[in-house]
């Protein structure tokens, strides 16, 4: 398969076919996935900065970053037919992580874990 989505997959526990189940193709997980890169860049801009100047360095996840502000606007929601696609999907996402988690939770709940002494498994 594609080597970023087998990244992901080994990375997050969640098989290929479940991305697609979620989003319509390979360009509709990395939309997401750079939308949420954005935001947490962007929240690490700072308030009040004068516009016209430069701010940082902030942090990413490629190293640091200067950045210079030009124009501030409002910000504005979205209609939810924009985003409900993406609303669902997050919401499947996580429902399957909790579902997962609790699961692993449980079966581990069911198993005692015990270390044999070494001596006694090597005949010593």
């Amino acid at each position: 398969g594609h080597p970023a989505l087998r990244e992901l997959e080994l990375g997050i526990g969640v098989a290929k076919g479940t991305f697609y189940h979620y989003f319509k193709s390979k360009d509709a997980l990395l939309c997401e996935v750079v939308n949420l890169h954005l935001e947490r860049w962007l929240e690490g801009l700072p308030d009040g900065k004068p516009l016209d100047s430069w701010a940082g360095p902030i942090p990413s996840g490629y190293g640091q970053h200067l950045v210079r502000i030009e124009t501030l606007g409002e910000p504005a929601v979205p209609p939810l037919d924009s985003v409900r696609d993406r609303v669902v999907a997050a919401w499947r996402i996580a429902q399957l992580a909790r579902l997962r988690n609790d699961f692993a939770r449980a079966l581990l709940e069911r198993y005692t874990i015990e270390f044999p002494d070494p001596a006694a498994v090597l005949g010593q």
